[in-house]
């Protein structure tokens, strides 16, 4: 009987696992990929964040100003500052993979605030949407960014990543301090930034402008890089360097 047992236990381990009935129905078919899956949702919660309610605050945030709420109790102009900290900067983070999770962590604040400050935690009615954003943070900040992303590549990758992005959004506005001095004369800061069509109409402020706005990519993505590469170095090497035995005093 024992011997009986130990054959059947032998036989049940080295079989083949038969098919679910259910596995036509349930899709067994489509290969399973939970990196392909975050990266799916990691790209449409940003882009629709982005696209939807993020980049209309950005461009037209001196009117948006306005009319804007101030949940918090800290101010119409630093609220808006915030959410669209959170909506276009944070989303471009999300997309890209770059530190993830706290891209995440700042657009769940964000949806909590928009919720429950806002909507009064009505998740049937008006609030719905910011509860569906929240839930896909949520799953993000929780499974982090998968293979597929710059956190996925390697820290240098996903600090060059996070290098370049600050470029892409700050190179315009540094250009402002490049441009001659006929110009600063009689333009402000804000009227350069409000004018960016019209700069990348202007031959003579046009090289500047989208000079140092590459510029400021590149510069930033390298540095970022050299940070990541740099941390990375330290970080191996305190792993793979066994602590130093006592001398023998024998």
């Amino acid at each position: 009987m024992a011997l009986f047992l130990h054959q059947l236990v032998f036989f049940l381990q080295k079989a083949q696992p038969m098919k679910s009935s259910l596995w036509l129905v349930n899709f067994g078919f489509v290969p399973r990929s939970f990196d392909l899956a975050l990266l799916f949702l990691r790209v449409a919660a940003g882009v629709s964040m982005l696209v939807l309610h993020g980049w209309e605050k950005f461009i037209t945030f001196p009117a948006a100003v306005e009319n804007f709420g101030d949940p918090l109790g800290i101010g119409r102009h630093l609220s808006l500052v915030l959410v669209v900290f959170a909506e276009v900067f944070c989303s471009l983070l999300l997309i890209g993979g770059i530190v993830t999770r706290l891209a995440a962590a700042v657009l769940i604040i964000n949806m909590s605030v928009a919720l429950f400050k806002v909507h009064g935690g009505d998740v049937a009615g008006a609030g719905e949407k910011a509860a569906l954003y929240l839930y896909a943070y949520i799953t993000i900040l929780i499974a982090g960014a998968g293979r597929f992303s710059a956190d996925g590549a390697g820290g240098p990758f996903a600090l060059a990543g996070f290098g370049m992005l600050a470029g892409a959004i700050g190179g315009y506005p540094l250009s402002y301090y490049f441009q001659g001095s006929g110009y600063k004369d009689g333009h402000t800061v804000s009227e350069y930034l409000a004018s960016f069509k019209s700069v990348l109409r202007d031959e003579a402020l046009r090289g500047t402008a989208i000079g140092v706005w590459i510029g400021a990519v590149f510069v930033l993505g390298l540095a970022g890089y050299l940070v990541g590469r740099a941390m990375n170095r330290r970080v191996v090497r305190s792993v793979e360097q066994p602590p130093k035995a006592p001398p023998d005093l024998t």
